[in-house]
């Protein structure tokens, strides 16, 4: 009885050494106590087997989440230092071409001396294709335009 428990594996609890013990067995596994049968403990091993496969599928998830992260910083980082760059040089076409102030010191108010500037209205496809003309209404962030405040970056035309 002792050579039978050895050889058989860890794992087979239906035949452990405790299953084999001259006890009537009823249909259930001794080792897990009276109300485990074997179709409740195949139906474990089961569960077992696919709650090891959704574990290995989180951990590549979690591999794949923290390489997303460092992308989007990355990214993110390189954005916010060609909207800089792109913002200067919006601010200073704008001041030599059209606004007598940056838009960052521009005034409250709509400032006059734009307000006969004209303007064309492209594309948003970036196409250079004319959607509209208009003139220049204001610049400043704190007008708004339907009860919305402009972009720091943006125009009333």
């Amino acid at each position: 009885m002792d050579n039978e428990g050895r050889n058989t594996s860890s794992k087979d609890v239906a035949n452990d050494a405790i299953s084999k013990v001259p006890i009537p067995d009823r249909g259930y596994i001794r080792a897990f106590g009276f109300r485990v049968t074997t179709s409740k403990f195949s139906l474990l091993s089961k569960k077992d087997g696919h709650y090891a496969k959704l574990e290995e599928k989180c951990e590549k998830m979690e591999v794949e989440m923290s390489r997303m992260r460092s992308l989007i910083s990355h990214v993110l980082k390189s954005q916010d230092n060609g909207s800089k760059q792109h913002s200067n040089a919006i601010n200073n076409q704008l001041v030599n071409n059209v606004a007598t102030n940056p838009i960052e010191t521009s005034p409250p108010s709509i400032n006059n001396n734009n307000t006969f500037c004209k303007c064309t209205l492209l594309d948003w496809g970036g196409t250079t294709e004319v959607v509209v003309k208009g003139r220049w209404s204001s610049n400043d962030p704190k007008v708004t335009v339907h009860h919305v405040p402009l972009d720091p970056h943006a125009v009333r035309v």
